[in-house]
């Protein structure tokens, strides 16, 4: 496949209400189940999503459309969805994600750029920093392991 980021967008678009589909009023035996020791339940990688959303992509996509020389990225805490989702309900966490994906999505209007433009800043940029499948692939995979994850 050749990569575009008109591409990458059918996955990134489709993921949050794919996930809501699976996962919406199902057992808990399901989402909270995890494999033991340090893995994590489907609940912990919805909450994992919605962090990454909110402070990796969206601030990096502002550091990407900056006019900024210093496009260096900020680290990103791996496990703040331990502390982040606590006292939430799967079903907030699945509504949760569906807005942020759609602010990430929609991050261009909200700057005012032309779409073209920031479609063109993001694909050079992504491009050259990060490997397609980094782009979109998470996406996937979460989808593929949330669909094979078993009960406990």
């Amino acid at each position: 496949m050749n990569f575009t980021l008109e591409k990458s967008l059918e996955i990134l678009e489709r993921t949050p209400n794919a996930l809501i589909t699976m996962l919406q009023d199902i057992s808990a035996d399901w989402t909270s189940a995890n494999e033991g020791g340090e893995t994590w339940s489907v609940y912990d990688i919805i909450g994992h999503l919605i962090h990454g959303e909110k402070t990796d992509w969206m601030p990096r996509t502002d550091i990407i459309l900056s006019e900024n020389s210093d496009k260096a990225f900020k680290p990103f805490d791996r496990f703040a969805q331990f502390e982040d989702s606590k006292g939430k309900s799967l079903s907030q966490l699945l509504n949760e994600l569906k807005c942020y994906a759609k602010a990430m999505l929609n991050n261009s209007v909200q700057k005012n750029l032309p779409v073209k433009t920031w479609k063109q800043k993001a694909f050079i940029l992504l491009s050259e920093k990060l490997p397609y499948h980094n782009f979109f692939l998470p996406g996937l995979c979460t989808i593929l392991i949330i669909s094979l994850k078993s009960p406990a």
